[in-house]
Parts: C-alpha cells; structure tokens; sequence
C-alpha cells in the first residue's frame, strides 16, 4: 500500500480524527475536523457536584478545576481526593470503548489517542476497578506516599490497560476496510533516571514488513521511517540519542546510553 505524496511533502489524508484528548490548550484542538469527547456526565462520573457555568469548551480542564468552589480542605479528605481523580479513570474507559469505532468511520484519516496511563495518578486496580486507596496517590499531582505505592500503583495500571489494549488493536485492526498503520509510543519509560528513556515502542504494519525498522530506533525516526516505508518519501534518518536535561539552571545535559530493542 503507498500513499500520494507532493513535491516531496507527505500529503497527510484530508480527515485527522481526535479521539481522546489529555492536553491543557484548547488551541490544539482548533486544526482537527472531528472531536471525540466524552460527555460531562462521562467525565465527572460520581463526583456528584459541578458547577452551573461548566460548558462542552471546560472538558479538557482537569476535575480540580471543575471544582474550585470547594474549600482546600475537603480536598485533602479521601472521599474528595479519591473522586478528583474520577475524570482522569473515565476518560480513560472512554477512549478504550470508543476507539474500535473507529474503524467504521469512512474516509482515510489520522488518528491521535493520549492516554495517561500507565502514568500517575495510579488509580486503576489490575481488573479495571478504581483504586480507593488514596495512599496511591495523595501527593503532589498524583503521587503515592513513597516509592513502594508508586511502583505498586504503577505495575496495576500497567497490568490494567495490558489486559485491555490487545484486545482494542485486534478488534480495531480486524474491523478496518484499510488496513491500518499503528503506533503504541510512551514518551518516555518509568521515572527512574537510568530507565526513564526506555519507553514502548510498538508498530503494527498491514503488510508485515517490519525490515525498515532497527532495535535502537527511537521516535525521532518513527515517521521517518513510516513516510520512507508507506508514503515513498526520502527522509534521511536522524541520530537516534536521547539527551536527559536538568530542570536546575544552569541546564545540565546527559547523553544517555542508547537501549536496544527486546
């Protein structure tokens, strides 16, 4: 299968489809023609309490914010904590239902999914259900009390949406009248500074020709190579290194040892 390109630009297909959207700027939400949201109902779940302001334009705001009349106090009880996360478990369980839909919609299309998960705050137990204890994730924007919850917390979600992810692609993949070109891509692997670049990095090609693909790409080179492969472009490929920068000024750089492929 080869796509159309035009003086020597790809030619992207004319519908690009968000699904599922985790960013702060509605800005970026301006260039796409068709929008997934969940409803506001979907989003808040049981929290049981919104304000009478809140529009289809606040869904991209996060639940604090949806509730910024209630006192600080409330928030640092475990009923509150526990359901200011609900919007972060819903809109979860939005995308994975919503997704195989996908496949029916007509046209070609791009297709961009954010899904914060595994990520903090860990609130999904291993079969799906919410975590209710907020030890998982009281501190700051979602961390757990020490280290021994953010990993447990981590490996849950990480066993959750391992047990649900498969079966979406299959069905996704098996419902397209075009086969599909997919990419699972982590922006960066487990917050730990000698792992933290290992991040996922899975591709499914309708033809199963994986022969362009190497064991120490790194997302730099994704589209590169999916352009080169699909799209009959000539984009030369970059220097695969990733470059840890501190968040303490002066900047420190650190040019991290590249991680092969399993």
């Amino acid at each position: 299968m080869r796509y159309p390109i035009k003086d020597r630009m790809i030619v992207i297909p004319k519908r690009c489809m968000l699904p599922f959207y985790t960013a702060r700027s509605e800005k970026n939400l301006k260039t796409v023609d068709i929008k997934f949201l969940p409803s506001i109902r979907e989003l808040v779940g049981s929290i049981g309490v919104m304000p009478t302001n809140l529009s289809r334009q606040n869904l991209n705001r996060s639940s604090l914010h949806l509730l910024t009349h209630l006192n600080i106090f409330f928030w640092t009880q475990p009923f509150f904590l526990r359901n200011k996360y609900v919007y972060n478990y819903n809109r979860i369980l939005f995308t994975l239902n919503e997704l195989p839909k996908l496949a029916h919609v007509e046209g070609p299309k791009f297709v961009y999914i954010h899904m914060l998960i595994p990520h903090r705050p860990n609130i999904f137990m291993p079969d799906g259900s919410m975590n209710l204890n907020t030890d998982y994730y009281q501190k700051g924007v979602g961390e757990g009390i020490n280290r021994e919850y953010d990993i447990e917390g981590y490996i849950n979600n990480t066993k959750f949406i391992n047990s649900r992810l498969p079966a979406v692609i299959r069905k996704l993949i098996q419902e397209s009248k075009t086969p599909p070109v997919i990419i699972i891509q982590g922006d960066h692997g487990y917050q730990l500074p000698d792992i933290r670049f290992n991040n996922l990095n899975a591709y499914f090609f309708p033809d199963q020709n994986y022969t362009h693909l190497y064991p120490k790409i790194t997302p730099v080179n994704t589209f590169r190579v999916i352009f080169n492969t699909y799209f009959d472009a000539e984009y030369p490929l970059l220097n695969d290194q990733s470059i840890n920068v501190g968040i303490n000024r002066p900047y420190g750089k650190k040019l991290m040892r590249p991680t092969p492929c399993p």
